[in-house]
């Protein structure tokens, strides 16, 4: 089967260098998590379980303790999970797209390993699948509709803001606890 797109070809090439490490006797583990901002609630997508809270560890940073984890030893473990998740993804009709996301996801893999000089090392890949930004005379949103825009509208405001804090010299403060989404992306986006 042919598979095209970044979320694909990176599962393949994270697992021929995990192989590779298998063959040098490093010892790891892969998790698949994955879930979905939705008008700023967070849903587990693997699970189903809703109303998750955003933690601060003194270690990890901003982490999501209850949501869960899915061991993968192989692209097969991951592309079940993605399948998973795609079902329990909350999505709805506007008058621009039938199936509109009516969310952010956000799909994580974990990676634990014991690398050569006998350390423990993390790390995580975020792949984030963002809500389009919405015109609310064109989507022709209204109750649910209009709530979910202006969340959508909101946090994607926050996160170019993020961005622009990030990329300008001299900037104090960047607002990060202003959406849980750039919250939960805070060390993919620099820090």
């Amino acid at each position: 089967r042919l598979l095209y797109g970044i979320t694909p070809r990176a599962i393949y090439q994270i697992f021929f260098i995990l192989n590779e490490f298998s063959r040098n006797g490093t010892n790891w583990k892969l998790c698949l998590s994955y879930i979905e901002l939705y008008n700023e609630k967070i849903k587990c997508l693997l699970s189903g379980k809703e109303g998750l809270k955003i933690r601060e560890d003194p270690h990890e940073g901003f982490v999501i303790p209850e949501k869960d984890m899915k061991d993968c030893k192989k692209p097969e473990d991951i592309f079940e999970g993605i399948d998973i998740a795609s079902k329990n993804r909350a999505v709805g009709a506007t008058n621009q797209n039938e199936r509109s996301s009516r969310s952010h996801a956000i799909m994580q893999l974990e990676l634990i390993y014991n690398s050569i000089d006998g350390l423990v090392r993390k790390s995580r890949l975020s792949l984030v699948d963002l809500a389009g930004s919405e015109r609310i005379a064109k989507t022709g949103a209204e109750g649910q509709r209009l709530k979910e825009a202006q969340k959508i509208n909101q946090s994607l405001t926050t996160l170019g803001m993020v961005i622009m804090a990030l990329t300008t010299q001299g900037t104090k403060h960047i607002p990060f606890r202003n959406s849980k989404l750039t919250l939960i992306l805070r060390d993919s986006l620099g820090i």
